[in-house]
């Protein structure tokens, strides 16, 4: 799983294309790094996929929304998040980080249909900070995530608790989102809420490639 890691990570970073193989044999980063300036490779160039109503799923998601379909209401394939907040929370600068988020990343915009395999991309703005009038508990998440064009598959909640700290709840589903993905939504809300709270933008470079292309 390390070693997929960092071939998604060099495959990324460097615009080559590596092996798994190729990892495997240079275990260092030394080695590595070497092997990567030495050689020659082909540039991961996806193109662009034109606008449309629908568009296909990958073959791991489309296992996904079977098993899912399959499965009914299980949980089994959400992905949750809950973390208990040291500092009070500014609600719109929330909001507004995760308008930044989904503006970026258009999996959070995608809308799975449950007739067809198929998924759609929404407009910014439906990504909305959930603000719950009691406080946390375990039984908390037992709500399915439904799949339809009115059904987000992210869904982020905010629980009170003057005693302990709010609680912030982030679940979404796994056709959209993974453990890598968790790595790169928690890194930059934080980057985005620390930016809207200064009054400016993140510094985030921009995107090669768009999820329905990829």
């Amino acid at each position: 799983l390390l070693a997929m890691h960092v071939l998604a990570q060099v495959s990324k970073r460097f615009s080559v294309q590596v092996t798994i193989e190729d990892i495997l044999s240079h275990s260092t980063p030394r080695e590595l790094s070497e092997f990567i300036r030495s050689a020659s490779f082909a540039c991961v160039n996806m193109p662009q996929v034109a606008p449309r109503d629908r568009f296909p799923m990958s073959a791991g998601q489309r296992r996904i929304w079977f098993l899912q379909r399959l499965s009914g209401d299980s949980l089994a394939y959400q992905i949750p998040f809950a973390a208990r907040l040291g500092i009070p929370v500014d609600k719109d600068a929330l909001q507004k980080a995760l308008f930044l988020l989904e503006s970026r990343h258009d999996a959070l915009r995608l809308r799975v249909f449950a007739d067809e395999p198929e998924q759609a991309l929404v407009a910014p703005g439906s990504l909305k900070l959930e603000c719950v009038d009691r406080p946390w508990s375990a039984q908390t998440f037992t709500e399915a995530m439904d799949f339809g064009p009115e059904h987000p598959l992210a869904r982020i909640s905010l629980f009170p608790d003057a005693t302990s700290g709010d609680v912030l709840l982030l679940r979404f589903h796994h056709i959209i989102f993974d453990g890598w993905s968790a790595e790169i939504f928690l890194r930059e809300l934080n980057q985005a809420y620390a930016a809207v709270l200064n009054g400016s933008s993140p510094d985030w470079q921009p995107l090669d490639l768009d999820f329905a292309s990829y």
